[in-house]
Order: structure tokens, then C-alpha cells, then sequence
């Protein structure tokens, strides 16, 4: 009986030891490592590699009015979403437009929900994208 109430107080103790805790953190740093930490960041925006994740494709067609209907594309969605940034390619014979830079496909799909109406062909693809402004 007693080795029962003692495991019942370990668990009790135990459970309410790890509750969440809400708080505000302060990272503290020396100037040197903010330093180089700004460094580290600038190098890697100058390298202009990119990354495996996800993009929309709103447009894709080899019509001969494709041209211009990309161009038509990417202004109209800048206009709607200008925190966004829109990508017009040519992959022969295909016109494309590829919205967002997206890491995950979690993320992506969040946004492909808030435009698929205005947009009903667009579908998200598997791309290299820019790195992510911190």
C-alpha cells in the first residue's frame, strides 16, 4: 500500500512538473557572436542557392496567348498579394507562374486554401526556392 501511494505522489509530482510554462525569453550575446551572426546570415543571401520546397502553380499553358496571359498573371496576383512573391518561367513550350516560397508542403497548403477560389487550376509543385527572409 505504501509503495502504491508513493507512485501516486511520484506521478502527481511529476505531471505537474512539466505543465507549460508561458513566458518572455532575453537572449543576452556579446557583440562579437551578433556580429557574426550577421555575417553568417549575409553570406548565405549573397551564395543565392536555394532549396528543396514548394511553390503554387497558378499558371501553366502553351497557347499562343500565353505570353501575355502569364504577364496578366503575375501582375493580377502581385496586386492581390503583394507579400507574396510570384515567379513567371519559360520551360519550352510552357509559360508558368509559381507563387510563394514555401519549406513545407503543411505551409504551402495553407495558402493554396486561401486562394483556391480565385484561382481553380492552381496546384501545388515541388521546386527549388529562395531561402526564407529571417
Amino acid at each position: 500500500m505504501k509503495k502504491i501511494f508513493l507512485s501516486a505522489a511520484f506521478l502527481l509530482c511529476a505531471t505537474a512538473a512539466t505543465q507549460a510554462q508561458v513566458g518572455v525569453i532575453n537572449i543576452v550575446q556579446q557583440p562579437p557572436v551578433a556580429e557574426l551572426l550577421r555575417k553568417h546570415v549575409a553570406h548565405n543571401a549573397a551564395l543565392k542557392e536555394k532549396i528543396d520546397g514548394f511553390r503554387i502553380r497558378i499558371f501553366s499553358d502553351n497557347a499562343g496567348t500565353a505570353r501575355n496571359f502569364s504577364q496578366e498573371m503575375v501582375e493580377e496576383f502581385t496586386e492581390q498579394h503583394p507579400e507574396i512573391p510570384v515567379y513567371r518561367e519559360y520551360d519550352n513550350p510552357y509559360f508558368k507562374v509559381s507563387a510563394g516560397d514555401f519549406r513545407s508542403k503543411d505551409e504551402a497548403l495553407k495558402f493554396f486554401v486561401l486562394i483556391r477560389r480565385s484561382y481553380p487550376r492552381a496546384y501545388i509543385v515541388s521546386e527549388k526556392i529562395n531561402f526564407p527572409p529571417l
